[in-house]
């Protein structure tokens, strides 16, 4: 978060670890097992649900800053809503659910991605 007066305060201070264990959950799914060889569709599936719960929490950080924001200013006087108005959520957050994001989308167009079977459901 980015506030003036105040600075800013770094993801670490909050659920930045929680965000970052994620991800390395999913890189540990991705290096485990056979490298050589495409990841099994348990793995991608695996990634994917990882990488939704991180995009998930960006994107509800976001939308909840957002909210805060607009309460506090609701309570505040001219300069005060100035001075709010030029607080953000700062690049993590945005970085958190563009990199899930991409996380999802190269798991169903890289090697070993997971293609519909009308036949059989997810191969």
């Amino acid at each position: 978060m980015n506030a003036p007066i105040i600075g800013s305060i770094p993801g670490s201070a909050g659920d930045g670890w929680f965000t970052f264990g994620l991800f390395l959950i999913a890189m540990l799914f991705g290096i485990a097992g056979d490298r050589s060889r495409p990841l099994s569709t348990g793995a991608l599936i695996g990634v994917n649900v990882v990488a939704l719960l991180a995009c998930a929490l960006g994107v509800w950080k976001i939308l909840d800053f957002g909210l805060k924001m607009d309460e506090v200013s609701g309570n505040a006087g001219g300069l005060g809503r100035a001075i709010i108005g030029t607080a953000s959520v700062g690049i993590g957050l945005h970085l958190v659910v563009g990199a899930s994001v991409g996380v999802i989308v190269t798991s169903f167009i890289g090697p070993g991605a997971i293609k519909p079977d009308p036949a059989k459901g997810l191969a």
